[in-house]
């Protein structure tokens, strides 16, 4: 029989870590809903033609990067999304 063991950890930042934290983690959700929208309008004015739809190359987060300055204070790692 199979046991599952889990590990409990409770984590005290300081105001530096925090504010750090609060940066990745705004910048995460920002990114996530800016390629959301990128995806949802290019499907809704190509849906008809699913080829288009299916090769279409979307933006990078370099892309964004570089339109948006604040997205450089986040940590790379957590931004970073992998192609599946």
């Amino acid at each position: 029989m199979k046991h599952n063991k889990a590990l409990k950890v409770r984590v005290y930042p300081n105001a530096k870590q925090t504010e750090q934290l609060n940066k990745t983690l705004g910048c995460s959700r920002a990114v996530y809903n800016m390629m959301l929208h990128e995806r949802i309008t290019f499907f809704e004015e190509n849906k008809d033609d699913r080829q288009k739809v299916y090769l279409h190359t979307y933006k990078e987060i370099s892309a964004y990067k570089k339109e948006y300055d604040w997205l450089k204070e986040a940590d790379s790692q957590a931004l970073a999304w992998e192609k599946v």
